[in-house]
């Protein structure tokens, strides 16, 4: 009923629904940056893996006279 009072009311919500927005938004980020660095660890370990299958066989290979 007060202007004073209704104003500030209005000042209040609109700073809580930028902070709202912002804690979002960081939010929104980090999920994204943590997304990529377990894409890039996922990478890294299949690749990892690949080697070590490979070397496994070779290693395979040269015990039963295969390679030389």
């Amino acid at each position: 009923d007060d202007p004073e009072l209704l104003k500030k009311g209005l000042k209040r919500k609109l700073k809580q629904k930028q902070r709202s927005k912002k804690k979002w938004a960081d939010r929104k980020s980090n999920v994204e940056k943590q997304k990529v660095k377990k894409q890039e660890k996922r990478k890294e370990n299949i690749t990892k893996r690949k080697e070590q299958k490979l070397k496994k066989k070779q290693q395979k290979a040269r015990k039963k006279g295969r390679i030389a």
